[in-house]
């Protein structure tokens, strides 16, 4: 099975660890030492190791359906705490039993209705501190109309045909947010409490959403976990873009020891480089400010010869 090279995508990278920002924000009061995470790992493994890395009490449980991404997981397996399932994530869902401390990574690489019956599925059976990202490609891989009789039960009303084609990453949110509610109804005294949403491309469009299911009077709680987080997005508005530039680590270094700084960011990097990487002002403003917002999640990646 081909997989992209995920574990070599600065935009991916920055993602992976906002979910480890998010997770030490949560641990001021949920214990997480006590939960396990279950992903989509992919052959390389690399959120366990990321999770490990930051969490090295919490238990892995990694799922793969493919029998080859499978074998090459079990060759690049690095712990005992982490369990390979050869297993469908439909099939995990159906058989688990929720206890409220898991972390849930539905890390997709494509965009279809099951995946929002899956999620739907994992909402229905998640308990009261279940922690859930959700990542879904947010590139139409048919025509509008298609798109449209496809995804009907989870449009919102009245959606343009305009808006499918340009505004792909918030309306798929918007499909998520009404696929929560549906499950999920407020009145029922459990919601999913969004706390981050992202939207990048390191090759094809993706989108992520963040959330953790919790009692209605908990939301508060929630949301005051998050309230000075420049990343949060707990009501549900347009998600952050991630689209860092690409840098060589010489011009890193050069600019890394301006950061952090509040006062005119782009500007001062600008000024310090001496020369644009942009096409534009406007765009090379832009690709400085992404670095400036985060450049600590900005991965190294070396050669090396064995």
């Amino acid at each position: 099975m081909n997989h992209p090279p995920y574990h070599l995508r600065l935009n991916k990278a920055v993602d992976r660890n906002l979910l480890i920002e998010v997770l030490s924000k949560l641990s001021n009061n949920y214990t997480l030492s006590n939960y396990t995470y279950y992903g989509l790992c992919g052959p390389f493994l690399e959120d366990c190791r990321l999770i490990n890395t930051f969490y090295p009490n919490i238990k892995m449980v990694s799922i793969e359906q493919n029998e080859e991404t499978y074998k090459r997981q079990k060759f690049h397996k690095f712990t005992k705490r982490l369990e390979l399932h050869h297993a469908s994530l439909n099939d995990f869902i159906t058989t688990y039993s929720c206890t409220g401390r898991e972390i849930f990574w539905l890390d997709y690489t494509d965009l279809k209705i099951e995946r929002f019956l899956e999620f739907n599925k994992l909402l229905d059976r998640g308990c009261n501190g279940t922690i859930i990202k959700l990542t879904l490609r947010a590139n139409r891989e048919q025509g509008v109309e298609s798109f449209k009789e496809i995804f009907q039960s989870l449009l919102p009303s009245a959606v343009s045909d305009q808006y499918i084609k340009k505004s792909l990453p918030e309306l798929i949110q918007k499909m998520i947010r009404k696929s929560v509610e549906g499950i999920l109804p407020a009145s029922n005294g459990i919601v999913f409490q969004p706390i981050s949403s992202t939207y990048y491309s390191d090759g094809t469009d993706m989108l992520n959403v963040t959330g953790i299911i919790c009692e209605l009077g908990n939301v508060d709680m929630v949301k005051g976990l998050f309230a000075t987080w420049k990343f949060a997005n707990t009501e549900w508005e347009a998600p952050h873009k991630i689209k860092l530039p690409v840098l060589s680590i010489k011009e890193r270094l050069h600019l890394e020891h301006l950061l952090p700084d509040e006062n005119n960011t782009e500007r001062n990097l600008a000024t310090k480089l001496g020369y644009m990487i942009g096409e534009s002002e406007a765009e090379n403003s832009e690709m400085m400010r992404q670095y400036a917002d985060f450049y600590k999640y900005y991965p190294y990646f070396t050669k090396v010869a064995i």
